[in-house]
């Protein structure tokens, strides 16, 4: 029986050992380099047709993963910036030397070289500095797997994960429908580099949150699922960035802002989007169309957002930037993107809308896309402490004398009108006061005059030379 035993086992072993063996090399000889350059190759291939907007992919170093995956470690992302408005202003600082040089003796050409040579680096230097950049995303590890017991009943499922942003992105991503689970955690907001570029301010705050959906067709525009992310102590602003570029914002505390949301069939609805804190508060609704191409959804969301009376008035520069003092008007009113998207009740509104891979951001005063436009005060403090203010101001204006009412040294006024000749005048002024009661008398009345039929003329006749108008002898 031991000899059976050890027959039947040779016949084993050997081929578990060849196949070990067989993987072993493959694992060790795996041209990895080239498979490298492959995904990068195949990354730039999918964004080819964003043209100068497309995001490039660099791979410092990859590896294998446990036997069915792949490592990689400091990959980039890069990301074009929105625009490059600066550009044709180039050269103009060495257009305007070179012109003016020969105009000069040898001598000081050669000092205007010199001088239009250090202008141009110091132009050069500004534009660098004002020239948008690009946004990089740095993952630090990451590595990906197929699971190899679905895989033998013929489903392919890829577990990931990856460390970025300062914490870790995990799930399983199926291939030819199934489930799908991504999990955030510890996600820091301040090293998100393109979330700023869309806020235009720094975010601090941690986020964390879980993204499920079933697609049993394999269709994710009919996907059903759930979406929740929670980020903690939220801040907005570090005192040093510009909001819209008008001034440094302060750092504004807006709490705990969460994010419901559920799917059905294919539409991501939320449920909730607030966020309550000392110094902003931040209500959304809206949907999100899901498609096949992630970046191909489409999104319609109303944002509304506003700042505490108590923090507009916490310094110089939130006063300068939100609190209108008198004839100076408040900064944010001078923006004109920020001016449309006021509201009635002291609230900003956006209409987020558009593909995820470009995103529009409309100022709208709408609540939805059948809210209309809010009218009178909400339900928000701001817009009751606002108008409290705006009223104070306009019952304070009435107090004021306006010199287009009294006009005392212009001619045709009411108070100067008996002093004004009877004869018409050519001053366009004179002919806008209130005509007079009773026409005036000729200059030179004739006795031989017949009296007049109509009795409303009869007050106007003088019985003698002592019921004239005293303007008849000045004529």
């Amino acid at each position: 029986m031991r000899n059976q035993i050890i027959a039947a086992l040779k016949y084993v072993l050997y081929p578990i050992f060849y196949v070990f063996c067989l993987i072993g090399c493959i694992y060790i000889t795996f041209p990895w380099d080239a498979l490298k350059h492959r995904i990068e190759n195949e990354f730039a291939k999918a964004q080819s047709s964003k043209g100068e907007r497309a995001w490039r992919l660099q791979i410092a170093e990859l590896d294998g993963y446990w036997l069915s995956g792949v490592e990689l470690t400091g990959a980039k992302i890069i990301m074009p910036p929105e625009s490059s408005e600066d550009e044709p202003t180039k050269g103009l600082a060495s257009t305007r030397v070179g012109s003016a040089a020969p105009r000069l003796g040898p001598n000081a050409a050669k000092d205007s070289a010199d001088a239009g040579s250090s202008s141009d680096k110091a132009g050069k230097e500004k534009e660098e500095k004002k020239a948008p950049k690009d946004t990089v995303v740095l993952v630090e590890e990451a590595h990906a797997r197929v699971r190899i017991l679905p895989l033998l009943i013929g489903r392919v499922k890829v577990d990931f994960s990856a460390s970025v942003f300062g914490g870790e992105v995990s799930g399983v991503v199926p291939v030819g429908g199934g489930d799908l689970e991504v999990s955030l955690e510890n996600i820091d907001l301040a090293q998100i580099m393109p979330l700023r570029d869309v806020t235009g301010v720094p975010l601090k705050g941690v986020a964390t949150g879980k993204l499920e959906l079933s697609a049993p067709s394999g269709k994710w525009s009919k996907a059903s699922g759930s979406f929740n992310l929670s980020i903690a102590g939220m801040v907005m602003g570090d005192g040093k960035t510009k909001f819209r570029d008008l001034l440094a914002l302060p750092p504004a505390n807006i709490g705990t802002f969460e994010i419901a949301a559920k799917a059905d069939s294919g539409l991501l609805k939320l449920e909730k989007f607030d966020a309550q804190g000392q110094d902003v508060e931040l209500h959304g609704d809206g949907t999100i169309k899901l498609k096949e191409a992630w970046d191909g959804s489409v999104a319609d969301l109303w944002l509304k957002f506003g700042f505490s009376e108590e923090y507009k008035q916490k310094d110089e520069r939130t006063q300068a930037l939100f609190v209108d003092d008198g004839p100076f008007p408040a900064l944010i009113s001078q923006d004109k993107k920020m001016k449309r998207a006021k509201r009635a009740d002291g609230l900003w509104g956006f209409h987020v809308h558009g593909k995820l891979s470009r995103l529009r951001y409309d100022a709208t005063s709408a609540d939805g896309p059948k809210g209309g436009k809010a009218t009178g005060t909400g339900d928000s403090p701001l817009s009751k402490k606002k108008k409290t203010a705006d009223d104070e101001e306009d019952d304070a204006k009435p107090a004021s004398p306006s010199p287009k009412v009294e006009r005392p040294n212009r001619p045709g006024i009411p108070n100067l009108r008996p002093k004004t000749p009877a004869t018409p005048t050519a001053d366009p002024e004179a002919r806008e006061p209130e005509p007079a009661p009773a026409p005036e008398p000729t200059p030179d009345p004739s006795p031989e005059a017949p009296p007049a039929d109509d009795g409303s003329a009869a007050p106007a006749q003088p019985d003698g030379p002592e019921e004239g108008t005293p303007e008849a002898p000045a004529q």
